[in-house]
């Protein structure tokens, strides 16, 4: 199967902890000489044994894991220890940033704690990494035992692109030491630990590499055991893993006002609040009670329009108005504009173009007696545009009231204070930007298969009337919500209870608890709230792709990314050394009759590409190119051959292409994954028990982090 996404080297070199500066006392005392020889002698072994530990020579010797061939010592662990947290930092970086996960790069990872997600007992980051790091290491050595045994070792190749990734390592290196004004050994140790040396990375790149060289020969070993019969057996048996459906929902809520009886409080003549006799606020019961009768009056409106909201919406797919609005807004009214007798477009004085207003509002009015409501597009602009309308018409005031003032302190003013028009105009756009986000609906994709929510059992069914059919290899959800089926939260079905669920397959079960976090937020708006007069919220939601399993074609491709420099013209006809680059990977594929997908993936080493990949059962969408989909999927309506080679212009990079032929259905490639993963999991499990490995977490505790 494919082989992923390979990148161009370790360039998430984010810790540097500063290492411990031994300070040195002036000697002034007055000596005698066989007393000065003896210091002298003290102090050139000194040096020697500080040259001793900053190279690493006695930290070497310490094995933190080994087994009977290979070993990790404790400059090679400290290294793949740093790079465990590296990868993690680059990967939620977003998250530490705005402190959804709580980690302080500044601080010791042995003084933060992090909650586990299993379990919820409390550990520390400094644990969390290196226990990653132990397992890692633990099956680097277990595949690389396997690989002895089986015969494989390193060719000049494989030795050839590890010491590019150790060169890439020694660049950066030295660009942070000359950037910083540092010796490469500040920097490297500073990053790695204290002694790491380039020849430590290196050898555990040829530990990894040799881990991954089997795991890759065992995966393809195991992919070729995986066939039809077995993908439908696994699929039949854990549906619920490969059944998925999208949906839009909107939210909008009434909150009753809160009235405070010391908005009303009585004042004397000097201004000061007046107590009875026990202390308490005299306040104006009369007015107070007025208010309270007034926002209650208020929220019971807004409570009755919510009502006309949801009538509104559930009609839609009915309402003239919005089809013919929508209708409009795609078509294209340039098509009948008026032409004079050389076919030029006609204006009027003002320059405006003249329609042939009759034509078009006949061609929209066709268009709207044949059109189809029932469609993504349509219920998406729809739902926007009737909750925005009834925003404007019946909260336009809270939205003035609550953004008015702050957006018009940032605007421009004239010498008396008031809005100059420009700015009033800015700040009115940024307002109705504001109601816009809100009548917006949010999509939903992907919401996986679970019954433990009435959403869940409205969107797929319950698990009772689930029907699985054996001989063709698939399953009915009888119930499920059909496409572009509406529905308001008070009316969603039941969940089903615990014992019910577990009534499903084991793997649906999985599902549901791996989906916890996901349907959390969604559990919380799908009862209409209304306790007692307080508050009131209408939740709706349309599936916009009903449940199934993904029936998609893929393909079987690999590429080649190089990414785009600054340029360093801004002429029309500059040309980039990435464009450079690609034309000639085009021009060596085609013109090599001899060429595979192998030798393509060679091309992306050779020329130091920031992605390479071979990539069996591409989905559309993946890389998130609408460019390098279409030439992969359509190819202007014609059919691939195997070795078809293009290159394309992307944002961000210049993409080679290489078409070598269709892949699984999607599901199927998912089907396919999931067993893959099954069996790697299975082999490296009992492989564990069958290789030694000896872990000395006394050595990997000396570690810093």
């Amino acid at each position: 199967m494919g082989k992923g996404k390979r990148n161009r080297a370790e360039r998430n070199l984010n810790k540097a902890s500063n290492p411990a500066v031994s300070e040195k006392k002036d000697r002034t005392s007055i000596i005698t000489a066989i007393v000065v020889a003896v210091v002298v002698l003290i102090i050139v072994c000194s040096f020697v044994l500080t040259a001793l530990l900053s190279n690493g020579t006695f930290e070497r010797k310490n094995i933190a894991v080994k087994s009977e061939n290979f070993e990790f010592n404790q400059l090679m662990m400290s290294y793949m220890f740093q790079s465990t947290y590296n990868s993690f930092y680059e990967t939620y970086y977003q998250y530490i940033l705005y402190g959804l996960i709580k980690l302080d790069p500044q601080k010791p990872l042995s003084s933060q704690t992090y909650e586990t997600e299993s379990d919820g007992s409390v550990t520390t980051w400094y644990d969390y990494f290196m226990s990653n790091t132990v397992s890692q290491c633990r099956d680097i050595l277990v595949y690389c035992e396997k690989a002895k045994e089986a015969g494989i070792e390193l060719d000049a190749n494989d030795r050839k692109k590890i010491d590019k990734f150790v060169s890439d390592i020694k660049e950066e290196i030295k660009a942070q030491a000359d950037k910083y004004g540092y010796s490469e050994s500040y920097v490297r140790q500073n990053y790695y630990g204290t002694g790491v040396s380039y020849g430590d990375i290196e050898d555990c790149f040829e530990l990894m590499y040799l881990s991954s060289k089997y795991q890759g020969i065992l995966s393809d070993d195991f992919g070729l055991k995986i066939d039809d019969k077995k993908i439908n057996e696994h699929f039949l048996e854990n549906y619920a893993d490969f059944i998925r459906a999208d949906y839009l929902t909107l939210t909008l809520s009434a909150k009753l006002e809160t009235v405070k009886t010391s908005d009303f409080a009585e004042t004397n003549e000097n201004g000061k609040t007046e107590t009875d006799e026990s202390g308490n606020v005299v306040y104006d019961k009369e007015a107070y009670e007025s208010a309270k009768e007034s926002a209650k009056e208020a929220f019971l409106a807004e409570k009755a329009e919510l009502d006309a909201v949801k009538e509104g919406l559930s009609g839609l797919y009915t309402n003239n108005k919005y089809i013919t609005e929508y209708v409009k807004s795609i078509t294209d009214k340039t098509e009948f504009a008026e032409t004079n007798e050389d076919g030029d477009v006609e204006t009027d004085t003002n320059g405006t173009v003249i329609y042939d207003e009759e034509a078009y509002e006949s061609a929209v009015a066709k268009e709207v007696e044949t059109f189809d409501a029932k469609n993504k597009e349509y219920i998406e602009w729809a739902i926007e545009e009737y909750v925005y309308d009834y925003l404007v018409e019946s909260r336009i005031d809270e939205y003035n009231e609550k953004y008015y003032e702050s957006l018009s302190a940032k605007k421009e003013t004239e010498t008396n204070g008031e809005l100059t028009d420009k700015a009033k105009a800015e700040v009115e756009s940024a307002i109705d930007a504001y109601i816009r986000n809100d009548a917006k609906p949010t999509v939903k994709e992907d919401y996986t298969y679970n019954t433990n929510t009435g959403l869940g059992v409205w969107v797929f069914g319950s698990s009772d009337t689930v029907e699985k059919e054996t001989a063709t290899h698939t399953v009915s959800l009888n119930g499920a919500a059909k496409i572009f089926d509406m529905i308001f939260a008070s009316d969603l079905p039941e969940a089903e209870t615990e014992s019910e669920s577990e009534t499903k397959t084991e793997s649906s079960t999985e599902s549901v608890t791996e989906t916890e976090s996901q349907t959390e937020t969604e559990s919380q708006t799908e009862t209409e709230t209304e306790t007692e007069e307080s508050s009131y919220a209408i939740t709706l939601y349309v599936v916009t792709e009903a449940a199934a399993r993904a029936e998609d074609d893929t393909k079987d491709i690999a590429y080649i990314l190089l990414e785009k420099e600054t340029p360093k013209e801004t002429t029309t006809d500059y040309i980039s050394e990435a464009q450079k680059d690609a034309v000639e990977i085009y021009n060596k594929v085609t013109s090599d009759k001899d060429m595979n997908e192998d030798k393509f993936e060679e091309l992306g080493f050779e020329y130091d590409a920031a992605y390479y990949a071979i990539v069996d059962n591409y989905k559309r969408g993946v890389l998130g190119y609408d460019l390098f989909d279409k030439w992969v999927f359509d190819f202007d309506g014609k059919e691939h051959k195997k070795g078809d080679c293009n290159w394309l212009d992307l944002s961000d990079y210049i993409a080679v292409v290489y078409y070598i032929g269709d892949g699984l259905t999607a599901w199927q490639a998912e089907v396919f994954n999931a067993v893959l993963a099954e069996n790697n999991k299975t082999w490296l499990e009992e492989a564990t028990k069958d290789v030694k490995v000896t872990i000395n977490n006394d050595i990997c505790y000396k570690i810093k982090g």
